[in-house]
């Protein structure tokens, strides 16, 4: 549940030094790593059960009508 950059970073699966590098590229830039940490909840907000039940009553809704 990350947007790329925005929210967090993606590393591909077993792959230390890009989790290193990655890492390594928020230690050096705070801003960035406040940015991500304040755009992250708003985000993540949408994947509650309450938000995806919702958008899938809409979903059905359409269908049906």
């Amino acid at each position: 549940m990350i947007a790329e950059g925005r929210t967090g970073l993606l590393v591909p699966p077993r792959d230390p030094r890009a989790l290193a590098e990655a890492v390594q590229s928020l230690l050096d830039d705070p801003a960035r790593r406040a940015a991500m940490a304040a755009a992250a909840p708003s985000w993540v907000a949408q994947f509650t059960w309450s938000a995806v039940v919702d958008r899938v009553e809409e979903t059905y809704r359409a269908v049906v009508v």
